[in-house]
């Protein structure tokens, strides 16, 4: 069964992160460079081999969201 989706989410700048919220959970910050860096989209993940492309260690550590959305992933 899929997981439900986020009854919230919003960027809380100030605090450097990402926060998700379910309508049964608490919420969950993570951190800009986190979410970045697991991003699943084809330009991250090679649709073919499922193999990451982005290499973590080009992130630098202060990126900061300009568009939030969603994936087909």
């Amino acid at each position: 069964m899929p997981a439900a989706p986020p009854t919230s989410i919003r960027v809380l700048r100030d605090a450097g992160v990402i926060e998700v919220a379910w309508a049964e959970a608490p919420p969950a910050r993570l951190p800009f460079h986190f979410v970045r860096c697991l991003c699943p989209c084809a330009g991250c993940i090679d649709e073919i081999s499922g193999e990451r492309t982005l290499n973590p260690a080009d992130v630098p550590p202060d990126v900061t969201p300009v568009k939030l959305g969603f994936s087909d992933r």
